[in-house]
C-alpha cells in the first residue's frame, strides 16, 4: 500500500519564494555581481578591470614627431572583465595617471605626474581598434617624457624613483557612477 504525503500550501508557497534569486542585492563596483534577468545584456557588462602583466615600457622608437628623442612610450594592456570572469569590451572613458614616489619631505608618500584622458574608448569604431584580439586586452599608448624610460632603465639615474605606478580608471557609458580601477607598478 502507497502512502501519499500532503503538504500544507502555505509551506509549497514559502519553499518556492525561498529559491528565486535576489537580484539587486549585491554591491556595486568590483566583484562579484548578482546575476542579470535571462536574456539581458548586462548579463555580459564588465564588473572588473585588470591592468595587464603585458603592460611594459618602451624606448622612442616608434613615436613620430620632432621631439621624439624626449619622450618614451608606456604600452598599457587592460582587460575587462564580466561577472564569469571572461573578458569583455566596453565603451566608456578611460582616465591613466602616472605616479613616482616622493623624496625629500615626502618619501614614500606617491605624487601624480602625469594624467592621459583616453576618450575615444567612447566610440565603437576606435574602441575596436584599440582591442588587441591575440592577448584578449585593450592595447594603449601612452607617451610619457623621457625620464620615466631612462629611470626605469638605469637604477643609477640620479632621479631614478626605483617604480612608476599607473592607476587605470574606466567608467562604463550608460551606467551612472560605475567605475572600474586598477594599478600596476613597473620597474626596472
Amino acid at each position: 500500500m502507497m502512502r501519499c504525503t500532503t503538504f500544507p500550501a502555505a509551506a509549497v508557497a514559502l519553499a518556492a519564494i525561498s529559491l528565486l534569486p535576489l537580484h539587486g542585492c549585491a554591491p556595486r563596483g568590483n566583484g562579484p555581481q548578482v546575476p542579470a534577468p535571462p536574456g539581458s545584456v548586462a548579463a555580459f557588462a564588465p564588473v572588473s578591470l585588470r591592468i595587464h602583466p603585458l603592460t611594459h615600457v618602451d624606448a622612442a622608437a616608434g613615436i613620430k614627431d620632432a621631439t621624439a628623442a624626449d619622450k618614451t612610450r608606456i604600452v598599457l594592456h587592460f582587460e575587462l572583465k564580466d561577472r564569469f570572469g571572461d573578458n569583455v569590451k566596453a565603451l566608456g572613458t578611460l582616465r591613466v595617471e602616472l605616479l613616482k614616489p616622493g623624496s625629500g619631505a615626502t618619501p614614500g608618500i606617491e605624487s601624480r605626474e602625469l594624467t592621459w584622458d583616453v576618450a575615444e574608448f567612447a566610440d565603437p569604431d576606435e574602441n575596436f581598434k584599440r582591442f588587441d584580439t591575440p592577448t584578449r586586452t585593450y592595447r594603449v599608448l601612452l607617451n610619457a617624457p623621457r625620464w620615466v624610460g631612462d629611470s626605469l632603465a638605469d637604477r643609477n639615474h640620479r632621479d631614478a624613483p626605483g617604480w612608476v605606478k599607473l592607476r587605470a580608471r574606466f567608467e562604463p557609458i550608460g551606467q551612472q557612477g560605475l567605475m572600474f580601477i586598477d594599478e600596476y607598478v613597473l620597474q626596472p
